[in-house]
């Protein structure tokens, strides 16, 4: 999915998939910066975990205390997540469902 949405965007991309264990991790956190990658995708169980190797996130992460994607800017690495974009997505364009004024 990730690859097939670089593509239509005409992006050069390539994107490799670790599975991890904590100890592992948090190896390979400490060392990301010396890597030459612009960002990465992250899923549970490091979600909240992940936040402190960033150097910010963006309001919508900081808002629900979760990251699922990480990218360089500069030499700062930035959290966000995407979840609830696409969450809200599928609540309105398929359930129909107005999320305005309600509270979850």
């Amino acid at each position: 999915m990730q690859v097939a949405a670089f593509e239509t965007r005409g992006v050069k991309s390539f994107y490799l998939e670790f599975e991890l264990d904590r100890s592992h991790f948090r190896r390979v956190m400490r060392g990301m910066r010396a890597l030459a990658l612009d960002g990465f995708n992250i899923t549970g169980p490091y979600k909240e975990e992940v936040v402190g190797y960033l150097d910010g996130m963006t309001s919508e992460a900081k808002a629900i205390r979760a990251v699922n994607t990480v990218f360089r800017k500069g030499n700062r690495w930035i959290g966000a997540n995407t979840d609830v974009d696409g969450f809200l997505t599928s609540l309105v364009g398929e359930g129909k469902f107005c999320p305005r004024g309600k509270k979850i």
